[in-house]
């Protein structure tokens, strides 16, 4: 007969075991859908900035959201991001070697990502605009010097022509 009773009691302590674990991962659910909104919020925040032309403030949204999710998504979306940032021309703050290191990281920290491919890509579009724009600055200074040596043959061949005429006087 005490067995009837212990054995009633153990599945109360056992159901009150369930409902408390129940109870605490719903929690922890509930608090994840919270952050996910939180961050997803976060990103359109970041993408409106960005759209705006506001490159610190989508730059100072996308910091925070990578330092609030760690190795986690989105934060690899933030990196991304963050990449297309620092590659904007239209940036007065532009730094492609801080974009290349974005999107880096990227392919380091979440090679596995949706946007693993773009930042491969992103890298070599990055590395190909350097090189054109040093190609483009090389082509301009020649220009110029040319035509500074032109500015001199004239300036000569003027000189030429006024010792003509002294000559034929």
């Amino acid at each position: 007969m005490g067995d009837k009773r212990s054995r009633a009691w153990m599945y109360i302590y056992i159901s009150a075991a369930v409902i408390v674990v129940l109870f605490l991962t719903g929690c922890a659910v509930l608090a994840g859908l919270k952050e996910k909104k939180e961050t997803q919020d976060a990103l359109a925040l970041a993408h409106k900035y960005m759209e705006k032309g506001e490159y610190e403030a989508a730059e100072k949204e996308n910091i925070r959201i990578i330092s609030a999710c760690a190795n986690m998504y989105p934060a690899d979306e933030a990196l991304l991001n963050l990449g297309l940032i620092y590659a904007h021309p239209g940036n007065p703050g532009r730094d492609p070697g801080k974009a290349t290191a974005s999107f880096e990281k990227v392919l380091k920290f979440f090679p596995e990502s949706r946007f693993a491919g773009q930042a491969k890509i992103l890298i070599g579009v990055v590395h190909r605009y350097e090189k054109m724009k040093a190609e483009k600055d090389h082509l301009e200074k020649e220009i110029q010097d040319l035509k500074n040596t032109i500015k001199k043959s004239k300036q000569i061949d003027l000189e030429i022509d006024m010792k003509k005429k002294e000559l034929l006087k």
